[in-house]
């Protein structure tokens, strides 16, 4: 009869709490119920077994027997004249039958031992891999791997080959075995210390240390009350981690030993990113990405998807943790896993280095868009950059700024967060020669089309503003690029024209500037694809938008939205005030064509004019544009106030479509059948703007 067991003391986190699970699952389907299954609930990790709460104990507690965990190779293992004994030499002793594949074990690394001696450690660990039996190869291949040229290295899981400063982990796992199986007097303690470790009830704790695998009970400085505290460790839970541990075993990676040198499953780069303690001052040993499934699964299931454990973005595995967290919004992970739980591997607290729980991750339920594929290649660029003496801070900044965009995914910025922060990250690289030459970094290009569409389908006015600017291809003209077929620095502006002071109307007021003076002259941006509609102008003249041009400002300097089809938007019944229409219409008749069918000059003293923030004079020039044009304005005189003035000359730069202007140039002039009217009404212009049906 089988029975669902909930283990309220078994947890996601600290890490030893997920070792914890797995190792359970793995004990009782080898040795006691081999149809087991497990799963993650809100309550703790459940179990189904052919025993209840008592069985399991009761199996731990006199049946189990442990898996070998020997490191003959390390200092400190108990295998040394000077080494602490007391765990070793008891079981190698003991006639108890749970330990007889410990004491072959044992026997089998002190015979190698003498034969080969310390000196020559990866032959010493390759005669370890040939004559140890199977179950404590398991622990070697955990701990350590022999990679290009049979050099030694370590998977970050278990230290350095199954140590971690002065905790030797296998000395330690013999010695809490011994305290918690092989000594009599201590049973009902490790009885009340197993009940703790399933179900999270009150037990007495030791003081031994338990490395990384839970932070919060390694005692030390503000870890407790006062100053500092010493550790408080259920030894069950030690024991359990390195037993749970058994199942990441790593690999030598031979596609990118140079990068990584060792593959281990659902391991990547460190990203000191991402969760409220993180410092990019830290060291790191990279990080963990532990799988949590809802359903029920055996332990054979869990060792093929933690065996096989990649996460992939396109056609290569994710190598950092942004793209860890990019990869499982795209179901590019194995099937079945609800969300992954992410450590950080850091050092802190001296010298030590703690598995820091950096926040529980879901898969996506349906296929999301990854808004930076594309530029994969660029990013890592950058990336590489940040990590080299003499990068600047500012670029070092805004990367790190991006890495908490994509990974904190629960901020509830979405897409406009994450667009602003690689905008920011562009344009700090634009700014920056000396990152530029770090690692031969390039602008970061468009991203894909269709990378956006949340921010495509939005009604905001100020991201119509930088679909707009972006499909007009504007990038070129702020940031020192080429923007053909290959994306390339050139000079073009001054640094102080990109840097972060520089607000958005000043910037774009700079580009006016240039355009006004080619050859020949052009000033409005050109699109086949995305305008600005008439209350979205509007509202930028008036300054409704001051509190969005902070972040306007920072996706235009990127410019990184694409050309892509822009939807279709209402257009609200509003009507357009006398300074705007007269300064469109001027430049719509501009660039229209003649009687003679060529292109009339630009009226660049009204534009000087609004820039300068003169408004009255540029409408007066206005006016008397389009009178030299041969058109007949209905109003004698309008003025605007100065900020107005110059977001209006702004504002003429964005795409406009030939509807719209036209419809400026009927509110503000007669047509030629016309009689002037000496003071139109609102109602007057309504009717006008209502007889054109498109406004896009």
């Amino acid at each position: 009869m089988t029975s669902t067991i909930v283990l309220t003391g078994v947890h996601p986190t600290p890490l030893a709490g997920y070792l914890k699970a797995i190792a359970l699952l793995r004990i009782v389907a080898e040795q006691l119920d081999a149809d087991v299954t497990g799963w993650w609930t809100a309550d703790g990790f459940a179990i189904c077994a052919a025993a209840d709460e008592a069985e399991l104990a009761d199996f731990l507690l006199t049946r189990w027997s442990p898996t070998p965990v020997v490191a003959p190779w390390n200092g400190g293992s108990g295998f040394r004249e000077k080494d602490q004994q007391a765990g070793i030499a008891t079981i190698e002793h003991s006639s108890d039958p749970r330990f007889t594949r410990y004491r072959s074990a044992i026997a089998t690394s002190r015979r190698v031992l003498a034969s080969h001696g310390l000196a020559d450690k990866p032959e010493l660990l390759a005669r370890l891999r040939a004559e140890l039996a199977d179950d404590a190869i398991r622990w070697l291949d955990a701990a350590v791997v022999l990679g290009a040229a049979d050099t030694p290295k370590y998977p970050p899981l278990l230290g350095t080959g199954g140590n971690d400063g002065r905790l030797e982990f296998s000395n330690n796992q013999m010695q809490r075995l011994v305290t918690l199986l092989l000594t009599p007097k201590e049973a009902r303690v490790s009885r009340s210390q197993l009940a703790h470790a399933l179900y999270g009830s009150s037990a007495v704790g030791s003081q031994d240390p338990i490395g990384q695998f839970a932070p919060g009970r390694a005692g030390g400085v503000n870890t407790g009350f006062g100053f500092s505290r010493e550790a408080i460790v259920n030894p069950w839970d030690y024991v359990l981690a390195l037993e749970g541990a058994l199942l990441f075993a790593a690999s030598a990676s031979r596609s990118h030993e140079s990068a990584s040198d060792v593959a281990f499953p659902f391991y990547v780069r460190g990203t000191m990113a991402g969760f409220g303690s993180a410092s990019s001052a830290e060291e790191d040993r990279g990080e963990l990405w532990m799988p949590l499934w809802q359903h029920p699964a055996t332990s054979n299931e869990i060792a093929l998807l933690i065996g096989e454990g990649r996460a992939w973005l396109s056609t290569r595995p994710a190598r950092t943790g942004e793209e860890f967290s990019r990869a499982i919004r795209r179901l590019g992970v194995s099937r079945g896993i609800a969300a992954f739980q992410r450590f950080v591997i850091a050092q802190r607290n001296g010298l030590s280095f703690f598995a820091t729980p950096a926040g529980q991750y879901r898969v996506a339920d349906t296929p999301e868009t990854d808004p930076l594929a594309g530029i994969d290649a660029q990013l890592e660029r950058v990336r590489s950059a940040t990590l080299k003496p003499g990068c600047p801070a500012s670029v070092v900044h805004a990367y790190r700024t991006l890495s908490d965009a994509i990974l904190d995914r629960r901020a509830g910025g979405g897409e406009a967060h994450l667009l602003l922060a690689l905008g920011d990250l562009s344009a700090a690289v634009a700014r920056s020669r000396r990152a530029q030459a770090l690692e031969h970094v390039l602008p970061i290009p468009p991203t894909p089309e269709g990378s956006w569409p949340s921010l495509a389908a939005s009604d905001d006015p100020v991201w119509e503003i930088a679909r707009a600017l972006a499909s007009g291809r504007a990038r070129a003209e702020v940031d020192p690029v080429d923007p053909g077929a290959r994306y390339i620095w050139r000079d073009l502006v001054r640094e102080s024209e990109m840097g972060p002071a520089v607000g958005f109307v000043d910037r774009l007021l700079r580009v006016g500037q240039r355009r006004l003076h080619r050859d020949p002259p052009l000033y409005a941006f050109t699109t086949t694809s995305a305008s600005v509609r008439l209350s979205t102008i509007v509202a930028f003249v008036d300054g409704q938008l001051k509190g969005g041009e902070r972040w306007l400002g920072r996706a235009f300097q990127s410019a990184l939205l694409t050309s892509e089809p822009a939807p279709r938007i209402p257009e609200p019944n509003v009507v357009l005030p006398v300074p705007i229409a007269t300064c469109i219409a001027a430049l719509f008749v501009a660039t229209g064509e003649s009687d003679a069918g060529q292109t009339r000059r630009l009226p660049t003293r009204m534009l000087e004019l609004l820039a300068s923030g003169d408004g009255d004079r540029a409408l007066q020039a206005a006016r008397q544009y389009l009178i030299s044009a041969n058109f007949r304005p209905r109003f004698p005189h309008v003025s605007i106030e100065s900020d107005g003035a110059r977001r209006l000359a702004v504002a003429l730069l964005f795409p406009l479509s030939r509807s719209l202007r036209a419809l400026a140039l009927r509110s503000v002039c007669h047509p030629s059948s016309d009689t002037p009217q000496e003071n139109p009404t609102n109602d007057d212009l309504v009717s006008d703007q209502l007889a054109t049906a498109d406004l896009r």
